[in-house]
């Protein structure tokens, strides 16, 4: 369960009478009702309530303001005039838009008072900045404090709002209408009962939000989870901490020996060409402890680089005899080959740049380049060719 179907499933059984308990001694709603001049609605097969509750009406329990008609040719930010509450800053509690238009000081808007969004997704909130002046698709819904908690409705409305999102008619954006705030029923607890269902809520919030922060963080792990995973590995596998390690299978010395001989009767067959000497690997390069089997060797050393050749970018076709493979066909353990490009003919000297299965690619091209640091997923071999070749 998401933390907001959590929260839904709490406001649900909250407005269904089943979140805290009833109490005789509270009396009932129809009671709350006819003491202040008010009827019920009659309505019972709206939604199940206990037998102490009953529905009434928006417009019998509350006062609604709708907001001004302000000339929004006459909207600045630069403070000239009072502020103004649009749509877009009810859920931040600030406006950054201003008029010197002037109205009716009923539309003047105070900090705590709840606001109602009638356009979009009927956002509601309490406005938790400076006074402001109410514009029009925003309206303001006071509680009878006789009748109901403030924020019992504060809690119901998202609920109720959320089902007419779904069933207005609309073209391009929703619209809530005066008319269906007037029709809109409220389920009606004694006032008593009322208080003890904002005091649950208010004393649950927090759990829930303590539950949102751990699936947050647990969505987070997640989505890290196989790439996370597979770093690991790869950190445990090179650092002899994966497999166990059998003397009989020889040493780290024992290879590199034997993979300096074969570089060597290669260097002399004339298929590979002689290297320059590399330094000793200083004890500060070392990153981490290996097992007393292994070495540390320069990478040089135990494998052969060839860069990609440079092939005419005049010359590249996106269909062709040969196709090339360039930095930016190299994807993270895969390749692009929907991207490559190709060329209708060689030259003698492209044919050692011919890759061949079982050959590593790695982005050799500036650092700012997409591919450094990507492999391709073909096979570690022996000769490894750089990207850009054929």
């Amino acid at each position: 369960m998401t933390p907001q179907e959590l929260k839904n499933s709490i406001l649900q059984l909250a407005i269904q009478g089943k979140l805290v308990e009833q109490r005789p001694e509270e009396g009932t709603a129809e009671e709350l009702l006819t003491k202040q001049g008010k009827k019920t609605t009659g309505c019972n097969d709206f939604l199940d309530i206990p037998e102490t509750w009953c529905w009434a009406f928006l417009p019998d329990l509350a006062d609604i303001l709708y907001g001004f008609p302000f000339n929004s040719e006459r909207f600045n930010d630069a403070k000239v005039g009072d502020p103004i509450i649009r749509i877009r800053d009810i859920i931040s509690g600030q406006t950054k838009t201003y008029s010197d238009e002037k109205c009716d000081g009923r539309y003047r808007i105070k900090r705590g008072d709840m606001l109602v969004g009638m356009d979009g997704n009927f956002q509601v909130a309490f406005w938790n900045s400076e006074d402001a002046w109410l514009n029009q698709r925003v309206c303001k819904i006071a509680a009878d404090s006789a009748l109901l908690e403030q924020k019992y409705l504060f809690f119901y409305l998202p609920i109720i709002l959320a089902a007419i999102n779904g069933s207005v008619s609309y073209s391009t954006v929703k619209h809530l209408s005066a008319k269906i705030l007037n029709a809109m029923l409220i389920p009606l607890p004694p006032l008593a009962e009322q208080k003890r269902i904002v005091a649950k809520i208010e004393e649950l919030l927090p759990l829930i939000e303590r539950y949102e922060a751990a699936w947050t963080r647990l969505e987070d792990f997640n989505k890290r989870f196989p790439g996370d995973m597979q770093k690991s590995i790869l950190q445990m596998a090179i650092q002899g901490k994966l497999v166990e390690q059998r003397p009989e299978e020889g040493t780290g010395e024992e290879l590199y020996r034997q993979i300096q001989r074969e570089k060597q009767a290669l260097i002399q067959a004339g298929q590979i060409k002689k290297q320059k000497p590399l330094p000793e690997i200083a004890e500060d390069e070392i990153p981490f402890e290996i097992p007393e089997g292994w070495k540390w060797v320069r990478m040089a050393s135990v494998t052969d680089f060839l860069s990609g050749f440079a092939f005419k970018s005049d010359e590249f076709k996106p269909e062709g005899k040969y196709r090339l493979l360039r930095g930016i066909n190299l994807g993270v353990n895969y390749l692009r080959w929907k991207e490559t490009v190709y060329v209708d003919s060689l030259s003698d000297k492209t044919r050692e740049y011919k890759l061949k299965k079982g050959d590593v690619l790695f982005g050799s091209g500036d650092f700012r380049h997409s591919s450094v640091g990507r492999f391709s997923p073909i096979p570690v071999g022996r000769k490894s060719p750089m990207v850009q070749c054929w």
